[in-house]
């Protein structure tokens, strides 16, 4: 019993904070000023998140291909 009541306790923890998170993410992306900094730089941030995810496909093929040996 007392296993149950710590992940249940654990499991509620983490979707509190992940609710928070999201909640104060959205709000600060949202807002006047942040929103209109992504929307003047979107081109740079969609070359930087292009990037990023090459990046993480090649790791991942990598991954795959080694762990095919």
């Amino acid at each position: 019993d007392n296993n149950l009541i710590l992940n249940a306790t654990l499991v509620v923890t983490a979707g509190i904070v992940d609710t928070v998170w999201y909640i104060l993410l959205v709000y600060l992306v949202t807002s006047g000023m942040v929103f209109g900094l992504i929307k003047k730089n979107y081109r740079m941030i969609e070359k930087i998140i292009g990037v990023i995810f090459i990046i993480l496909s090649i790791g991942l093929g990598i991954n795959i291909l080694v762990s095919l040996r």
